[in-house]
């Protein structure tokens, strides 16, 4: 279905890469680049909230990510798009990116046929990502959706709760889908960057950035932040940047708010390290992330006012909580526990001098057989579906 769209754009596009008025080269990249926004705006997509991704009219399917593909390409690689059209188009329809990414920044330059030889030797190298995605979007994110009621409380403590839980499921289920989108394209030959690189080991708010979603921010580094640094400067650029991103996501006073937030918090951790404020630079990554989601998660604006003031009200926070635990059942609650393993062996390690990237600590042979061992045994929730789902 979502061909019945995607054929036309990509075949516009292609006729764009061959214009030769200047204007034109200029302001095209950035009018794919906002497509999906201006969808949101009218209603014909949902925002990107992490609550809302599966849309009804399945035309849509992958429009903010094929729509940035061809925004990189229109910018940075017109040249190649004309020696290889052909490529170019099937490389925008590549429906492994489309509900998740990784956004691929390359285009696909040779087709081969793929043996069972061939698949066999590539599964050698990627199994463990795959293994890792499965694990960690049916088996782990699906744990912290039993939280979501706090959502609903406006008390500090659930407040802050919910942002961690939100945090973390969004991080399971995407860097899960993730994993296996790009697992899946390297198994075809497709070379793809990987999406995430352990975010929470950062020791800042601006290394965070450097490790989530490492595919937008490529392009967003291509598309915006190296064209304007040297005319606006670091910090302006930055708000630029992430106002793009924020617009990216939907357009919506909440996505506003979350990009002039983060914008904030960079300049402030970009500061701190300058100045050798350790300490302050924590706090920043920590109260970033979690008041971040916060906004990032509330698409009603006025709800979204009140949990602000009350964040920013320190003197009558009110430490009552209507948090109850769940009753997760013994899968669920060894599935919490490996989760919480997890996410404390990429926060602690690199503290400890440990210089594992990559999640290289989960990918052994020894650890992707258990997985493997733990993934047949749980029978994993096949009712799992990415956060960003449709569109």
């Amino acid at each position: 279905m979502f061909l019945t769209l995607a054929i036309p754009i990509a075949l516009i596009s292609l006729l764009v890469a061959y214009a030769k008025n200047r204007y034109i080269n200029f302001i095209s990249p950035y009018l794919f680049f906002f497509t999906g926004p201006v969808l949101t705006y009218f209603g014909f997509i949902n925002t990107l909230t992490g609550f809302n991704g599966i849309d009804s009219n399945k035309i849509y399917f992958g429009i903010t990510f094929y729509t940035v593909f061809i925004a990189y390409h229109l910018s940075n690689k017109r040249n190649e798009i004309k020696k290889t059209p052909v490529n170019f188009i099937i490389s925008v329809l590549n429906p492994l990116y489309l509900f998740t990414g990784p956004i691929p920044n390359k285009i696909i330059n040779q087709f081969r046929i793929i043996t069972p030889k061939i698949i066999l030797k590539r599964l050698i190298f990627i199994h463990s990502d795959l293994l890792l995605g499965i694990l960690f979007a049916f088996i782990l994110a699906p744990v912290f959706k039993q939280f979501f009621y706090l959502k609903e409380s406006i008390t500090i403590i659930d407040i802050f709760l919910f942002g961690i839980v939100f945090e973390l499921y969004v991080y399971f289920n995407f860097a899960g889908f993730s994993f296996i989108a790009a697992g899946l394209m390297r198994l075809l030959g497709i070379k793809v960057l990987q999406n995430f690189n352990q975010p929470f080991s950062a020791k800042s708010i601006v290394e965070y950035w450097q490790r989530w979603h490492i595919s937008l921010s490529f392009i967003l580094k291509k598309l915006f932040f190296e064209k304007i640094k040297s005319q606006l400067g670091l910090y302006i650029t930055v708000f630029v940047v992430f106002l793009a991103s924020a617009i990216w996501h939907g357009i919506s006073y909440n996505f506003i708010i979350w990009g002039l937030f983060h914008s904030l918090m960079w300049c402030m951790a970009h500061y701190f390290h300058k100045q050798k404020f350790k300490v302050l630079n924590y706090f920043v990554l920590a109260y970033g992330i979690i008041v971040g989601r916060v906004i990032f998660s509330e698409i009603d604006s006025n709800f979204l006012w009140t949990k602000m003031k009350i964040i920013l009200n320190i003197y009558n926070w009110n430490l009552n909580t209507e948090m109850e635990i769940p009753n997760m059942g013994r899968i669920g609650t060894i599935n919490f526990i490996i989760a919480s393993i997890i996410i404390s062996l990429e926060v602690i390690l690199p503290r400890f001098g440990f210089k594992n990237y990559n999640y290289s600590h989960l990918k052994s042979h020894f650890i992707s057989c258990l997985i493997a061992l733990y993934i047949c045994l749980v029978l994993f929730n096949r009712n799992g579906t990415p956060v960003y789902g449709d569109r």
